[in-house]
């Protein structure tokens, strides 16, 4: 069987300038880096939470690289609700990418998500368009199969391995690379990530599973692309 912990879970609602409070009291992120600040309380189409507003300016990070309680070796899942402004670039969501290799969710040109990890990379075309909300789930198996959905649908899966992710670069929203690189122009109206607990998180049955079931979470909240 497969199981999680429970999830560290960031709404846009809870963000602002003295830092960004995950919902069940754990990890608080704070805003880092150079450029414009983010803005807040950006209402959405749903009932889901207000949206924080990047400007590929400033970003939030953990204070270190446990963020989402992810520890050395184990595999966890990343969720996003996201709408992108412009696109141009490699603009994260959600990720970590140190000397060590690492995992980003992003937007380029031609690429609507890649998956960095190590020196591979997972990706999927066309890109994604601008103005629309976009929900997103990448599972990371550190020794098999990365699985990428989108609105409910997997996009690609694939065999991405080889560099450890396990340095002290933390996990940041809105870019990646301690808040210094990709750093992105959308609005971000959830993160959620899960540690695995047990079983397999590359098993195919258990990600279309769990996607389809938080894809029916967010429909439930008027989430309707």
């Amino acid at each position: 069987s497969v199981s999680y912990t429970a999830p560290a879970r960031f709404e846009g609602t809870d963000a602002a300038a003295g830092g960004w409070a995950e919902k069940n009291g754990g990890t608080t992120l704070t805003l880092s880096g150079t450029g414009t600040d983010p803005s807040y309380g950006v209402a959405t189409p749903f009932t889901l939470p207000t949206a924080v507003d990047f400007a590929a300016g400033k970003s939030f990070k953990a204070p270190n690289n446990t963020f989402g309680a992810v520890a050395a070796g184990q595999d966890f899942v990343i969720e996003v609700v996201v709408k992108y402004v412009s696109n141009g670039g490699e603009q994260a969501t959600v990720g970590k990418y140190g000397a060590g290799g690492g995992v980003v969710l992003v937007a380029g040109t031609s690429s609507s998500q890649l998956i960095y990890y190590g020196a591979g990379t997972l990706t999927q075309t066309p890109g994604v368009t601008n103005g629309t909300w976009y929900h997103l789930m990448v599972f990371v198996d550190r020794n098999g199969t990365q699985r990428l959905y989108r609105n409910g649908v997997q996009l690609t899966n694939g065999a991405v391995s080889g560099v450890t992710m396990d340095d002290a670069t933390p996990f940041s929203i809105g870019s990646y690379n301690n808040s210094a690189n990709g750093k992105s122009d959308s609005q971000i109206a959830l993160v959620q990530t899960w540690v695995l607990a047990s079983g397999s998180v590359g098993d195919s049955t258990n990600c279309d599973a769990v996607n389809t079931a938080r894809y029916a979470a967010a429909q439930a909240n008027g989430f309707a692309p």
